[in-house]
């Protein structure tokens, strides 16, 4: 009976392991933003504002975030963070997003808080090379 029960633990722990895995090398790469959807300044810019000068890049435990030529920092400041994987969400610096990846295209949605009015915002990235 011992023995069914750590097969079974061992079992339970690679597959978590592997979807992890999957989804991390999904992500792994450079992505460039191409649009951004909130209660902004850019829902009036209409498509005037130029968001590929933005890019976030994920590797083994770290993103790298690049704001160029620009006066709005997306997600971070540029800089290197450390970011954690739960299911279906991201945490960058204490800040949570769904996310989803579809045809090279990643989406990353800020998961509301309640308190504050207006703070829903989805990221646009697609991936480079």
């Amino acid at each position: 009976m011992k023995k069914l029960f750590f097969i079974l633990f061992l079992f339970l722990i690679s597959c978590s392991k592997s979807n992890i895995s999957f989804i991390e090398n999904e992500l792994y790469g450079k992505w460039t933003l191409y649009n951004v959807l909130c209660y902004c300044v850019f829902s009036s810019q209409g498509n005037n504002y130029y968001f590929s000068n933005h890019n976030i890049s994920f590797n083994n435990d770290t993103v790298t975030i690049s704001n160029e030529k620009g006066e709005y920092n997306f997600i971070e400041k540029t800089g290197v963070y450390n970011y954690i994987i739960n299911l279906n969400t991201i945490t960058i610096m204490n800040r949570s997003y769904t996310y989803n990846i579809k045809n090279k295209s990643l989406t990353l949605t800020y998961i509301d808080v309640p308190e504050i009015a207006d703070d829903e915002v989805s990221y646009y990235f697609k991936k480079r090379g």
